[in-house]
């Protein structure tokens, strides 16, 4: 991963499907907070329209459970 990715997240997982809202990740709903930051390994600033379905993410969460930020993970084949 990046350097600039935190050392640790929340949760990770596959997106199901994703919202301007929220994202259902593993059958878990989860709703953005109103400061939601979208980051990939290119973009530290991307946006919603980065992720899509099937892409393997990471997140942090706010004290109302609350996603305040998304990043890609990205895996590379050995």
């Amino acid at each position: 991963m990046p350097k600039f990715y935190p050392q640790g997240f929340d949760g990770y997982g596959r997106i199901d499907t994703i919202y301007e809202d929220g994202v259902i990740i593993a059958d878990t709903l989860w709703k953005f907070s109103r400061r939601i930051r979208f980051t990939t390994p290119r973009d530290r600033n991307a946006g919603v329209h980065a992720f899509s379905e099937g892409d393997t993410v990471a997140y942090l969460l706010n004290e109302k459970r609350e996603i305040t930020s998304l990043w890609y993970i990205e895996f590379r084949k050995q």
